[in-house]
C-alpha cells in the first residue's frame, strides 16, 4: 500500500471511528495509532489510556474489523472482567464485528521476517535421527530409543535453513537406503523444563512463562491493578492445563 492509499484509508477509519463513537455514545472518542512494529499481532487496545493501537500493515479490510474489535474493548470498560467475555461479545456485536477473540491470519501486508535466531541441529545417539531446536535442555532424549540410548547430542549449531538441510540430508539418505524398511518418524523430544503459572491479580487471566522478570504486569488491567503473581508451577503439560481450567470456567459462564 502506496502512502496516498494508506491516507485514503486512514481518513475513511478516522471517520467510521468518530461515527460509530457518536452513534453508541462512547466518550471521548479513542486515540487511534499505527505501529509498524506489530507484524504478526493486528492491534491492541488500553482502555485504561484511551488508546487504539493497529497494525501498520493492515489492509482495508482487516483495519475496519480490528478497528472495531478493539473499540468493543475500549467500549467494555476497565473493570474486573475477562478480556473476551459476555460484555465484549456484546459490544463487539453492536460495532459490527464478529464476536472472536483472534483472527485466523496475521496482518496481511507485513514484510517477511527475516529468522536471525540460531538453532541447534541434535542427533540420537543410539539411531542417529536428527532434529533441529532453539533450545537444548538437560536430560533430552531420543523416545524410541530410551533415555539410556537415546540421547540427543549437540552435533551443528547455525541459522534455521541451514540447520533444517543438515536435518533432511539424514532422511534423504535413510530414504534411498534399501536393506530394510524405513525408520520410524522421530517423535519429539521430551520437555523437561519447569514452566510457570502467572495469574493476574486483577482479572484472574492466566499465562504460562518460562521466566517470571519483576514487574510483569496484564496490561488489560495495567501495572497497578493486573501485577502477575505466580501460582503454580511444574510441566508444561500441567501449568497448560491449569491455564486451561480458566478458560474452561470463563466458557461455563457464557463466554
Amino acid at each position: 500500500m502506496n502512502p496516498e492509499e494508506f491516507e485514503t484509508m486512514a481518513t475513511a477509519l478516522y471517520t467510521t471511528l468518530d461515527a460509530l463513537c457518536a452513534e453508541h455514545h462512547i466518550a471521548p472518542v479513542p486515540l487511534l495509532e499505527w505501529s509498524p512494529r506489530m507484524r504478526r499481532q493486528l492491534g491492541r487496545a488500553y482502555p485504561s489510556l484511551n488508546v487504539i493501537r493497529l497494525s501498520l500493515w493492515l489492509d482495508e479490510h482487516q483495519a475496519n474489523e480490528t478497528m472495531r474489535h478493539e473499540l468493543a474493548h475500549i467500549a467494555s470498560g476497565t473493570q474486573h472482567q475477562a478480556p473476551h467475555g459476555p460484555k465484549w461479545q456484546a459490544w463487539a456485536v453492536r460495532l459490527g464485528v464478529s464476536p472472536r477473540a483472534t483472527s485466523p491470519i496475521g496482518p496481511t501486508l507485513a514484510p517477511e521476517v527475516e529468522d536471525y535466531r540460531l538453532y541447534y541441529g541434535l542427533e540420537c545417539a543410539g539411531c542417529g535421527v536428527r532434529v533441529a531446536r532453539m533450545r537444548v535442555v538437560r536430560g533430552l532424549y531420543h523416545r524410541d530409543c530410551g533415555q539410556q540410548r537415546g540421547t540427543l547430542r549437540k552435533v551443528i549449531r547455525g541459522g534455521r535453513e541451514d540447520v533444517l538441510q543438515w536435518v533432511d540430508e539424514r532422511k534423504e539418505r535413510a530414504g534411498t537406503e534399501q536393506d530394510g524398511p524405513a525408520p520410524p518418524a522421530p517423535a519429539p523430544p521430551i520437555d523437561n523444563r519447569r514452566y510457570l503459572g502467572a495469574e493476574c491479580a486483577g482479572c484472574g487471566a492466566r499465562f504460562i512463562r518460562l521466566r517470571m522478570a519483576s514487574g510483569l504486569y496484564h496490561p488489560e488491567c495495567g501495572p497497578v491493578r493486573g501485577r502477575l503473581r505466580r501460582a503454580v508451577q511444574g510441566g508444561r503439560d500441567g501449568v497448560l492445563k491449569w491455564v486451561a481450567e480458566r478458560n474452561s470456567t470463563n466458557g461455563a459462564g457464557g463466554t
